[in-house]
């Protein structure tokens, strides 16, 4: 490997090869380690893609209530690969963490080919490095967010490359449906670079994205997932607060970021206004992904939805790209240059920095490989989806959140947030006849009930039709109760 003292000029190609093989190698080391800490953690929300998944697999087509003709996926792409990862690894959750592995993978290896002509090949691999721990950490294993990351900057190296991104264009696309604002940018610089539509690259975006659109209009009759309209409605409807919601919860993830280590999570600004600095100067192309981002806390500041952290996570990501070229450039301005006596060690600053790596991988990782993160509310809803099987078969459920209770019960679940069925949202009062009318076998609520489950167990005839059934008490998490109907009890 080069150390930092030698430019990318003196690169030749089989220097070059030999640098992109070991940082492969070891980026690749890392995205396993990745999957030993993570291979049983999700979130609520991942789990309402897993139960998908799993109905695919076992024909019961594109539904999270089998026979209910309803999308609440947002990622077509996420859901498709995942679901063709488990044809071979079995399991959804394995096969999930493996799609996740991959995604974060390739955002490593994008991010070191767009910095190896910037700095040393060491440099460029902890760059990366540091990028896909960042990403490993950001809570989002099971969802598109890692993808659709991913996917961005293959598009960005791509553009950087001056290929042809048109294709990836449509796979952003189908991982997350405001890449279409990726897609006007792209249009918009064409046409005013041209003079002209760039009609060829317009028809491979649609070639992309036309088989899905077709099925979904015809299945669904809609082109986008049906899950917009609600968020909308959790905006407007107070149970995520009042206000500018959105607004806060983007101040308070900001905060987490740059004030969570005091002093020096604000120095990070230095290197993040060089980073940007440096972007905009050379009109690199990661100002596709810096000008989405914007684009992107914008419309959700617009539309006042809850600020699920999901949603923060590629301006995060881009902001975190923007901290490491601004270190990377204020480092280049220390030339480091070693004594004539260490000179010959050079050969091998290369393979002793990738033993170091290695080891410390393992280090690290090793106390995961018995016992990997588990999400706590994953686990107490986990423990209630088999306790209430072991009482009831074939039950429906009632709950706020749906995505492990439905996946490991396989029951048939009213959403009470209206989100992921045909059922209006049974948060207010509004439709309570509607609820009791379904009268679903069992309603799961919190130890302290709040707003959202208040108006369900409130009305008469909650008490008058139901009896509390088990209470579960997970460490860390809060206590959950299960009532059931009395027409379904069990002696």
């Amino acid at each position: 490997m080069i150390f930092i003292e030698s430019p990318p000029s003196a690169f030749n190609q089989t220097e070059r090869l030999r640098n992109r093989s070991i940082a492969f190698a070891l980026l690749s080391i890392l995205a396993v380690c990745f999957f030993i800490k993570f291979r049983r953690f999700g979130i609520d929300d991942s789990f309402i893609v897993l139960r998908y998944v799993d109905n695919i697999i076992h024909g019961r087509g594109w539904t999270f209530n089998p026979g209910e003709d309803y999308n609440a996926s947002t990622s077509v792409l996420n859901t498709v690969v995942i679901t063709v990862i488990a044809l071979v690894a079995g399991d959804p959750l394995r096969a999930s963490t493996i799609a996740g592995c991959l995604a974060i993978l390739c955002s490593g290896i994008c991010l070191y080919l767009l910095l190896e002509e910037r700095c040393s090949a060491i440099v460029a691999t902890v760059a990366a490095g540091a990028l896909m721990y960042f990403l490993s950490e950001n809570g989002t294993w099971g969802l598109e967010t890692n993808m659709f990351i991913g996917l961005i900057l293959l598009f960005v190296l791509i553009e950087e490359w001056k290929g042809d991104s048109w294709w990836i264009l449509g796979l952003i696309m189908l991982a997350r449906p405001e890449g279409l604002v990726l897609a006007l940018f792209k249009i918009a610089r064409e046409i005013l670079r041209d003079r002209k539509a760039p009609v060829r690259g317009m028809i491979k975006l649609a070639a992309v994205c036309a088989p899905w659109a077709l099925f979904s209009f015809i299945r669904f009759g809609q082109l986008a997932p049906a899950t917009l309209r609600q968020k909308l409605w959790q905006g407007r409807s107070g149970f995520w607060g009042t206000g500018h919601i959105y607004v806060n919860m983007l101040i308070r993830a900001a905060r987490v970021d740059f004030l969570e280590h005091g002093r020096w999570g604000l120095l990070l600004m230095i290197p993040l206004g060089v980073g940007a600095a440096r972007v905009v100067r050379e009109r690199s192309s990661l100002l596709y992904f810096v000008g989405f981002a914007i684009v992107q806390q914008i419309a959700y500041i617009v539309m006042n939805i809850p600020g699920y952290n999901w949603y923060f996570a590629p301006a995060e990501a881009i902001g975190c790209i923007l901290v490491l070229i601004g270190l990377i450039h204020l480092g280049s301005l220390i030339h480091l240059r070693l004594p004539a006596t260490l000179r010959p060690a050079l050969p091998f600053v290369g393979p002793a920095t990738a033993v170091i790596g290695v080891v410390a991988a393992v280090i690290l990782y090793q106390p995961y490989l018995d016992s990997p993160i588990a999400d706590p509310r994953t686990t107490a809803y986990t423990r209630l989806a088999f306790d209430i099987t072991g009482r009831i078969s074939n039950p429906s459920i009632a709950a706020r959140e749906v995505g492990v209770v439905g996946y490991y019960s396989h029951a048939r679940m009213v959403d009470l947030t209206g989100l992921t069925n045909r059922e209006p949202e049974f948060l207010t009062k509004d439709h309570m006849d509607r609820f009791f009318s379904i009268a679903p076998d069992v309603v799961i609520v919190t130890d302290t009930i709040d707003a959202m489950e208040k108006n369900v167990t409130t009305d008469p005839r909650f008490a008058a039709n139901y009896r509390l059934a088990n209470t579960i008490v997970t460490p860390r998490y809060r206590t959950m109760h299960y009532y059931i109907r009395f027409v379904d009890s069990t002696p």
